[in-house]
C-alpha cells in the first residue's frame, strides 16, 4: 500500500468521526468552534492514530496463525468495515460533548481503524507507525473541515460523508484482493 492509498485509506476512515463532528456542529452552530472543533480534532484524530496501532499489534501476535490468508483477511475485514459503514449511514444527533463523551465518541467511532490494523499485521505492513499518524492526521484535518462546514451545511453532511467511507474501504479492499 503506497502513501497514496493510506491517505485514501485515512479518509474514508474518518468519515464516522466527520458524521459526528458534522452533527455536533449543526446542532450547535453558533457555540461551535474552537473550543469544541479543536477538542475533537485532537480526540478522533488521537484515536483513529492509536487504534491501528492496537489491531497491529493484537494482529501480529494472531500473524502466524493467518499468514497464508493474510492478504485475504486483510481484504475482508476492510469490505466488512466498509460495508458497515454504507448500511449504517445515519450521522448521530447529539448535543455539546463533555471530555468523557467525546472520549466515548472518539473510541466508538475508531473501532473500524482497528481493524484495519489488525489487518495491516495479516498483511505484512512493517510502516504501521507511518501509516497510524497518516490516519490520525488526516481525520483531525477533516474533522475541521466537517467541523467548519457542518455549521453551514445541515444534517445531510453525515449520511453522505459515512456513504462515501465505506464505499472507498470497499474499493481498498478489492484493490487489495485483485492487486496485492
Amino acid at each position: 500500500m503506497n502513501f497514496t492509498a493510506t491517505l485514501l485509506l485515512g479518509a474514508a476512515l474518518a468519515m464516522d468521526a466527520a458524521a459526528v463532528t458534522a452533527a455536533l456542529a449543526v446542532t450547535r452552530q453558533r457555540s461551535f468552534f474552537l473550543r469544541t472543533l479543536l477538542p475533537c480534532a485532537l480526540v478522533f484524530g488521537g484515536f483513529q492514530a492509536l487504534m491501528p496501532l492496537l489491531g497491529f499489534a493484537a494482529g501480529s501476535l494472531a500473524s502466524g496463525v493467518l499468514q497464508d490468508y493474510g492478504r485475504f483477511v486483510g481484504a475482508v475485514l476492510i469490505a466488512l468495515i466498509g460495508g458497515k459503514m454504507l448500511w449504517e449511514n445515519d450521522a448521530p444527533q447529539a448535543a455539546s460533548p463533555g471530555l468523557g463523551k467525546l472520549l466515548t465518541l472518539g473510541f466508538a467511532t475508531s473501532i473500524d481503524a482497528l481493524a484495519v490494523g489488525v489487518s495491516f499485521a495479516c498483511l505484512g505492513r512493517t510502516a504501521i507507525w507511518c501509516d497510524a499518524l497518516l490516519i490520525g492526521l488526516v481525520t483531525a484535518l477533516i474533522v475541521v473541515v466537517a467541523g467548519v462546514l457542518g455549521r453551514g451545511a445541515g444534517r445531510f453532511c453525515g449520511r453522505y460523508c459515512s456513504r462515501a467511507g465505506g464505499a472507498v474501504l470497499i474499493l481498498i479492499a478489492l484493490k487489495i484482493l485483485i492487486i496485492g
